[in-house]
């Protein structure tokens, strides 16, 4: 039996020579970035801190996206470096660093946010078929 054909249009576990497995199926990468938009959304709109501006606002938000930016980016340069240019991962790139650059820093780091999650769980909808159907 094909696991590939039996699983939708891919298998996003080696899918094109690439690994959707976003950081091995860990979930810390999401739970930081999650806890510092939230804190940040807290610092920079409900708390209004003075010092949350300028360099330190750009620095935290920077530093929340990229603990699950950077497995996505990496399979882009990977993707680029094949001739693949448009794939969900150089979309996902282009999308968040313009959020960023034009100075959505929430959105930005949401959006990956809520990609990453959405490979995780993903992910473990695809372990859970593969278990079963080996049972």
């Amino acid at each position: 039996m094909n696991i590939q054909k039996e699983h939708s249009s891919h298998d996003h576990s080696t899918h094109e020579g690439h690994n959707h497995d976003n950081n091995g199926g860990n979930y810390i990468p999401s739970i930081i970035s999650l806890s510092l938009l939230l804190l940040g959304l807290v610092f920079e709109h409900i708390s209004k801190l003075s010092f949350f501006k300028g360099w330190v606002l750009v620095t935290w938000y920077v530093a929340a996206y990229l603990p699950v930016a950077l497995p996505v980016i990496k399979e882009t340069i990977e993707a680029l470096q094949k001739g693949e240019i448009f794939t969900e991962f150089f979309l996902m790139t282009i999308a968040t660093i313009g959020a960023m650059a034009i100075g959505e820093y929430p959105e930005g780091v949401a959006v990956m946010l809520f990609y990453a999650v959405g490979e995780l769980f993903q992910n473990a909808a695809v372990k859970k078929k593969k278990k079963n159907i080996f049972r």
